[in-house]
């Protein structure tokens, strides 16, 4: 099941990636619209996939964390095949 997962998932893009470094709501929305991401979506940070709302919780994002709740974003997301 993992490898499925892993099959599915895009790495972050540069401009995701730098979204989260400077957690810029505005540049995260346009990075998610240019790179075609949903926001259900598991992306690849280190090799590992993550939902949306576990980078930004792993990056200290906070207002994209806002942003990511606000929208109703899946808070139930699991990326791997980990449970909690």
């Amino acid at each position: 099941m993992f490898s499925v997962i892993l099959s599915h998932a895009q790495s972050l893009s540069h401009g995701l990636k730098n979204a989260f470094r400077t957690d810029d709501v505005m540049a995260f929305k346009n990075a998610l619209m240019q790179d075609k991401i949903n926001l259900d979506s598991c992306l690849l940070l280190e090799d590992k996939p993550y939902s949306l709302l576990a980078i930004s919780i792993r990056t200290g994002s906070i207002k994209i964390l806002q942003d990511l709740i606000s929208v109703k974003v899946d808070v139930d997301k699991i990326c791997d095949d980990k449970l909690r």
